[in-house]
């Protein structure tokens, strides 16, 4: 018997494609292979779930008593639903005015905060400006001043040249007439 065509390949070094089996397997067997052992067991889990469902359908005297047994303390269950969720709604809006309140306050302190920093700011700007006013004043009257005692004293300058002036013309017109007479 002659050995296998892989087997021939395996000899000479030469590694070729694995052969596999195939084997004939269902629908469900391959969903589970495929999805793992979890769609198993949910699988399983909804099979159970459908047999306790028909079992409950053939016991209907069972069901018709629990049902009967609920029926009366639904007025109970659902009042006392009622009343949680008034609590519950009286609990949010309780809450809520809180947080809307204390928000409010907030607002108003941060407003408030805010007017008076600007206030505090003007009224720091127009001390500023009426001290630089002042000060200017002050300065311009200063200038006003020295320029009426610089035109003074230019003024008694220009005389006092005019009068030299005239001096050194009387003595030049003297010298003249000494030399030439």
């Amino acid at each position: 018997m002659a050995p296998p065509p892989a087997a021939k390949a395996a000899q000479k070094g030469d590694m070729g494609p694995p052969k596999t089996i195939l084997k004939k397997t269902t629908t469900k067997e391959t969903a589970t292979r495929s999805a793992g052992i979890q769609r198993a067991r949910v699988e399983k889990f909804t099979q159970e779930q459908e047999i306790d469902e028909v079992e409950t359908d053939t016991d209907s005297p069972m069901v018709e008593t629990q049902s009967s047994s609920l029926g009366s303390q639904g007025d109970p269950l659902q009042e006392l639903f009622a009343r949680m969720r008034r609590d519950r709604d009286n609990r949010k809006k309780n809450s809520r005015a809180k947080l809307r309140s204390a928000h409010d306050a907030r607002v108003t302190k941060t407003r408030t905060t805010i007017t008076t920093f600007f206030d505090d700011h003007d009224k720091a700007l127009t001390e500023a400006r009426q001290a630089h006013t002042t000060r200017l004043h002050e300065l311009l009257a200063r200038k006003t001043a020295l320029e009426a005692k610089m035109a003074s004293c230019v003024r008694r300058l220009r005389d006092g040249y005019v009068a030299h002036s005239k001096d050194l013309q009387l003595v030049l017109d003297a010298r003249i007439g000494q030399l030439t007479g």
